[in-house]
């Protein structure tokens, strides 16, 4: 049997108006969802993870998409919202991580939502590679 070839998951570049995603982390823990409305453009949001997504942060992300689903605002009929679900300070995510991001990103789509992940590098953007080449990421 061959190898399976990682397909390149497709990431779009980020928006500008975005504050970059701080390093450091927060109150001691190790993950952190931060929700925001784009300030000139309403129907576009960024959920902005930080840190490690496993089993013990993935109930957080079901948080944060509670949030977005408080602030965004209704945009009119024909109108797309957008979401960046921006990766770039994700340090770490096992296969429970995985599973609640792509619980996140079905949720995100059933309300109407188009997602973008924005900015995976090193083990999450292998992850999500591997996933891709396994079938449990659709990209496009």
């Amino acid at each position: 049997m061959s190898p399976v070839s990682p397909t390149v998951v497709d990431v779009p570049p980020a928006p500008t108006g975005w504050a970059p995603v701080p390093a450091d982390d927060v109150d001691g823990r190790n993950f952190d969802v931060a929700v925001e409305i784009h300030p000139e453009r309403p129907g576009l949001a960024r959920v902005a993870l930080r840190g490690e997504l496993d089993l013990a942060a993935a109930p957080r992300l079901s948080d944060g998409l509670a949030e977005l689903c408080a602030l965004a605002p209704v945009q009119p009929t024909g109108h797309r919202q957008v979401v960046h679900l921006d990766l770039s300070a994700l340090t770490f995510i096992d296969s429970t991580g995985l599973g609640a991001l792509l619980q996140t990103r079905d949720a995100l789509r059933a309300a109407g939502w188009t997602v973008h992940l924005i900015g995976p590098y090193g083990q999450c953007m292998w992850l999500l590679r591997f996933a891709a080449a396994s079938g449990w990421l659709r990209t496009g």
